[in-house]
């Protein structure tokens, strides 16, 4: 396949007939259709600035292009691969969604039985208790009811846990890199990691209210007391579900 300096590629949906597929180039603010039964990349689509995202129409006619930059959607009609006008979205888009195919007076599809809304989310915790400086493994389990699946971008993750308290808020730090994560519909569940230590910390001494690292360079733990474990998400993906209770321990003295 021949490549395009410095496109970046960052994100790939392909038609329904399997037979072409198109490629979200962030840094040439382009989408470039690729003919699968060959390999072949075709001339490049201009579509908005930092185009990060692409879902197309269960009929294969249309392909969306969320454009984070600019803050548009454009639409492409892939039998001409034609970008048409620009829609006008929220700032910096990140996610895309396609409702199901129907039928004029066809009934939406029956969502599954595991929660009543269109989109929900829950942190399934082992236990509500753990000791100061520990940490637990943990799911972010979604229940996607929509019947389409959820394109979305972020780096590594789409769902941090972490606990906080009336004192102590966190902020949550995201890697910045851009990869293309899709929330199938149905249930879907992602790891997480419940950390009671502090989510950053200061070689020497504080600085800025941030505490000093210990010995091994690692953050200290939480102080001992009441917190709630809260989901922290990249973008307003899932409506955030209400927060657990988490009971933080002392450390047990060395011995």
């Amino acid at each position: 396949m021949a490549r395009c300096p410095h496109a970046r590629p960052v994100a790939i949906a392909i038609t329904p007939d399997g037979k072409t597929a198109y490629v979200a180039n962030l840094a040439s603010g382009t989408v470039t259709p690729v003919r699968t039964a060959t390999n072949t990349p075709l001339a490049p689509v201009k579509v908005g600035g930092g185009p990060v995202v692409i879902a197309i129409t269960p009929d294969g006619r249309t392909a969306y292009v969320a454009n984070t930059d600019s803050g548009t959607v454009t639409p492409i009609r892939t039998a001409t691969n034609t970008p048409l006008t620009p829609i006008k979205a929220v700032d910096h888009p990140t996610a895309i969604a396609i409702t199901p195919a129907v039928r004029p007076g066809e009934p939406l599809p029956a969502a599954p039985h595991r929660s009543p809304a269109p989109l929900s989310a829950r942190v399934v915790l082992p236990s509500r208790a753990m000791t100061a400086g520990s940490s637990m493994p943990a799911r972010v389990v979604i229940d996607n009811n929509t019947g389409h699946p959820i394109h979305a971008v972020s780096c590594l993750t789409l769902f941090q846990a972490a606990l906080t308290s009336t004192t102590y808020h966190p902020a949550v730090a995201w890697f910045a890199c851009l990869q293309a994560f899709t929330i199938p519909p149905g249930g879907s569940s992602y790891p997480v990691t419940v950390q009671a230590s502090y989510n950053q910390c200061s070689q020497g001494r504080p600085h800025r209210g941030i505490r000093t690292c210990l010995p091994n360079g690692r953050p200290p733990p939480i102080p001992p007391g009441a917190y709630q474990a809260r989901l922290f998400q990249a973008g307003n993906l899932v409506p955030a579900p209400p927060p657990i209770a988490v009971r933080v321990t002392p450390p047990e003295p060395a011995p």
